[in-house]
């Protein structure tokens, strides 16, 4: 990459962060692990600690500043959770994913309940993939969600199972039939 495409890749990251900064500040309320890297961009770019954005200062800068100073800004952006424009893109993808979800599998699950699905898969999800199979835990949260099953519920379910039939052989129709058992729910 030139540095004449570096400089225009740092300008356009430098707009995106200094938009969601703008929005971050509007917002009133602050958070410190954004302000710490708020203030590490600064140092980053060169941009003096009083100033409210950043500055670009790309001049004087050789390729290798210039690459480093990209990548900061650009995992700046991947890490970024707390400002409005970065909630509302996260918002934004979830919601495709459960149109794409809803599309696959037929499902009618609502994104609310999607979304606390997900939630759980995350905390303990490679357990249960291994142990339950693919499509088969969101059916069943999805279940136990209609039937009023709150979701520190349903994750000690799931744990509770793992733990009993760890390094025994069962097949996932063991599992899942257990798991019901355990929250009392039909299957």
């Amino acid at each position: 990459m030139t540095i004449k495409e570096l400089r225009a890749q740092i300008r356009a990251a430098t707009m995106d962060i200094n938009q969601r900064l703008s929005e971050y500040y509007e917002g009133g309320k602050g958070y410190k692990a954004v302000d710490r890297e708020i203030k590490f961009l600064k140092q980053t770019t060169g941009t003096a600690q009083g100033k409210a954005f950043l500055s670009m200062n790309t001049h004087r800068k050789n390729k290798a500043a210039l690459e480093v100073q990209l990548e900061n800004l650009k995992q700046f952006q991947r890490w970024d959770v707390y400002t409005p424009t970065a909630r509302k893109a996260i918002e934004k993808k979830a919601r495709q994913s459960w149109h794409t979800y809803k599309r696959n599998t037929g499902s009618r699950m609502q994104f609310r309940t999607y979304k606390k699905a997900v939630t759980i898969m995350g905390a303990i999800g490679d357990k249960i993939y291994s142990f339950f199979g693919s499509d088969q835990p969101m059916d069943m949260m999805e279940n136990a969600f209609r039937q009023g099953k709150k979701p520190a519920e349903i994750i000690k379910a799931f744990e509770q199972v793992i733990k009993e039939y760890d390094g025994r052989h069962r097949n996932t129709d063991d599992y899942v039939d257990r798991w019901y058992e355990i929250l009392r729910m039909d299957s």
